[in-house]
C-alpha cells in the first residue's frame, strides 16, 4: 500500500470512527447478538464494515454476505482500496457444457480454507450467499487434495507422482495444458489447474531446491517463485464429510448481511436448483 492510500484510509477511518452511531454499534457488537442497521446506500456498507473491523481490532474477523457474485467483486475491490485485507469466498458454479466447477473457483475456496486452518484469517471475508450454502473439505480431506510446495521442503517423489496420477493428472514429455506433469531427472514440471502458470520444481534427491515458472513456448525456466499450490482434483469437493466454512470462524467473528431480502431470495433460488 502506498503512502497516499494510507493517508486516505486514515482520513475516512478517523471521520467514521468518531461517529456516535459507530460507537453505539461497536458497543452492541461487544455485547453480542443481532443488530439491524438501516440507511446503507451503495458503497456505504463497505465503508461501514471497514470502519467496524478496524475499530474492533485484528482479532475480530468480519464476514460480509452479499446477494450476487458481482456484488462480492465490487465489495472486495473497495475494501482493499480502504486498506482492508479482504478475500472472496466464491460459490462453486458449473458453466454450461462443463461437468465440474472451474479450478480457479476451487482454488480460491481451498486457499481460504487453508488460511483459516493456519490461523491467517483475513480481516474481511466477502461471500455471495450461495457460497455459504456449499460445504468445504475438512482438514483431512484438504490435505488429500491440495499440496503447497516451497523451497526447502522434502517430498517423497514417487508418492507425489502416484498422487498426481491417481487424481487424473497426465504424464507427458513437456507440459502444455493444465493437469499435465513431466519428469526429467531431478526436474519436475507441473501445469496446475485454474489458469496458474506452469512451474518447474528443481529437486536434489527429495529436497526442493528451487521453483521457477515455465515459459511453455520455449520450455525454459523463468521467474523464481517462493511456493506453488497444487490441486489434485476439482471433483468430490462437497460430500457427507464437508463442513461449513462458518464453523471455522472464531467466536469473535461478526457476520454482516447486506440487502437481507435479496439474500433470502438468492438463497431460496439456489436451494430450489439443488
Amino acid at each position: 500500500m502506498n503512502s497516499s492510500t494510507d493517508t486516505s484510509s486514515s482520513k475516512w477511518f478517523n471521520v467514521f470512527s468518531e461517529s456516535d452511531a459507530i460507537a453505539q454499534v461497536v458497543t452492541e457488537l461487544n455485547v453480542g447478538g443481532d443488530i439491524s442497521l438501516r440507511g446503507a446506500v451503495g458503497s456505504s456498507t463497505h465503508v461501514l464494515v471497514a470502519t467496524l473491523q478496524r475499530t474492533c481490532g485484528e482479532y475480530s474477523p468480519f464476514v460480509l454476505v452479499v446477494p450476487h457474485l458481482d456484488d462480492a467483486e465490487e465489495a472486495i475491490e473497495e475494501l482493499v482500496g480502504l486498506g482492508i485485507d479482504a478475500t472472496g469466498f466464491p460459490a462453486l458454479e458449473v458453466m454450461p457444457g462443463e461437468t465440474n466447477p472451474s479450478a480457479d473457483l476451487v482454488s480460491a475456496r481451498l486457499d481460504l480454507v487453508r488460511r483459516m486452518i493456519e490461523g491467517r484469517i483475513p480481516q474481511v471475508i466477502v461471500a455471495p450467499f450461495p457460497a455459504l450454502m456449499q460445504g468445504v473439505p475438512n482438514q483431512d480431506r484438504l490435505e488429500a487434495i491440495q499440496k503447497t510446495i516451497r523451497p526447502g521442503d522434502e517430498i517423497d517423489v514417487e508418492v507425489f507422482l502416484a498422487w498426481l496420477s491417481e487424481s487424473g493428472w497426465t504424464r507427458v514429455d513437456a507440459v502444455e495444458n493444465p493437469g499435465e506433469f513431466a519428469v526429467r531427472g531431478g526436474l519436475l514440471d507441473l501445469f496446475p489447474y485454474g489458469g496458474a502458470i506452469p512451474v518447474r520444481i528443481d529437486l536434489f534427491g527429495d529436497e526442493v531446491e528451487r521453483i521457477h515458472e515455465i515459459d511453455t513456448a520455449t520450455q525454459a525456466s523463468d521467474r523464481a517463485i517462493t511456493e506453488t499450490v497444487i490441486i489434485a482434483t476439482t471433483e468430490g469437493l462437497v460430500d457427507e464429510h464437508s463442513v461449513s466454512i462458518m464453523s471455522m470462524l472464531p467466536k469473535e467473528s461478526t457476520v454482516v448481511l447486506a440487502e437481507l431480502s435479496e439474500i433470502v431470495e438468492q438463497g431460496r433460488g439456489y436451494w430450489e436448483r439443488v
